[in-house]
């Protein structure tokens, strides 16, 4: 793409995909990288191109490449699960780091204590985690153990012990939620003619707040919800949110609000709600003011809010205070919408 030296960082966000190159133009591209398949066989490289990636580099890439490779739909689909809410990858993390301090304490006593066998040394481990430091030692009292050997096992035994409080806390927090959970059950998500709230920070909470005054049928989809007493009228939707789109009924709402931190996701949900629901009323929530302007072009009948530009307006008009007569909101090309204060004294 191109557009003139002299334009303003604004003409980055008009730019048409057709328009010529032409002298003095500044010229900016994007290249997009596709990894190749396994069993493709890799093209010969330049050897500038060669001399630029370190070994370690090239090494870690090939592995990079291999793992994705061998990475089945089923194990994506349990990863994304476990991301899923904020205490499963902390339990799967605990849980990998003791399952390396078990096989590395076996193999610390299976190759540093005369005359143990593999399975000794296998059950010696686990029990090494579960805090029974006395009980391994006390059974080999008149083997000769390094004294280092016992050091390192003393903060095996102690590590295994912190990790297991962590992952029993955790397990029992997991439970005492869901008993919560089942004791205030929500209602369920209404079928149609309902408002879809993609969001839950402080400008979602403050959005459903306001369409439960007015009486609205709403449905919350959030990524994580950390007040599991949150809206306890409400249906709440936690989870990946494009992928749980399906999960609020779409095609039967009447409009969605997408209130995220991050405008490109709104973005994203904005385009899949209206591939869903050509009719569904759009709201999204925007950080940019020329971002904003593209949007409104990409998707005329949405409604998309700039917080900084209201931000502004609000603070221009706290600035006259009382001597607002009127408030008058103009509409000009590539933006999203202008207002005039009318003041007096």
């Amino acid at each position: 793409m191109s557009f003139p030296a002299t334009a303003s960082d604004r003409s980055f966000y008009q730019w048409q995909p057709d328009a010529k190159i032409e002298a003095g133009d500044r010229i900016v591209y994007i290249e997009e990288v596709i990894s190749r398949p396994a069993t493709e066989k890799p093209t010969e490289k330049p050897v500038s191109q060669r001399t630029r990636l370190s070994v370690p580099k090239a090494i870690w890439h090939s592995f990079q490449t291999a793992l994705r490779a061998k990475f089945n739909p089923p194990t994506r689909q349990f990863w994304q699960w476990v991301q899923e809410q904020k205490t499963r990858p902390l339990i799967a993390a605990s849980l990998a780091i003791g399952m390396v301090l078990w096989i590395f304490s076996a193999v610390l006593l299976k190759f540093n204590v005369p005359g143990i066998t593999w399975q000794k040394a296998i059950m010696s481990g686990a029990i090494l985690l579960l805090g029974g430091f006395g009980d391994v030692f006390g059974g080999l009292q008149n083997d000769p153990v390094p004294l280092w050997v016992q050091t390192i096992c003393l903060l095996v035994a102690a590590v295994g012990i912190l990790f297991l409080l962590g992952v029993l806390g955790l397990i029992a927090d997991s439970l005492l939620s869901y008993r919560f959970e089942l004791r205030n059950q929500r209602p369920p998500i209404p079928d149609r003619d309902h408002v879809v709230l993609v969001g839950l920070g402080s400008v979602g909470e403050r959005v459903a707040a306001l369409l439960q005054d007015f009486k609205q049928l709403m449905v919350v989809l959030a990524d994580r919800t950390d007040d599991p007493h949150l809206l306890p009228q409400t249906p709440i939707v936690v989870g990946q949110i494009i992928k749980s789109l399906d999960k609020v009924n779409l095609a039967t709402a009447k409009s969605i609000v997408v209130a995220t931190e991050d405008q490109m996701l709104n973005l994203e949900v904005a385009l899949v709600a209206r591939a869903e629901n050509p009719e569904i009323g759009l709201v999204i929530r925007t950080f940019d003011r020329y971002f904003e302007d593209i949007l409104t072009e990409l998707l005329p009948q949405a409604r998309s809010l700039c917080a900084y530009a209201l931000s502004a307006e609000a603070f221009a008009g706290a600035a006259f205070g009382e001597n607002i007569l009127s408030f008058i909101l103009l509409k000009q090309p590539h933006d999203s919408g202008r207002g005039i204060l009318h003041c007096g004294r």
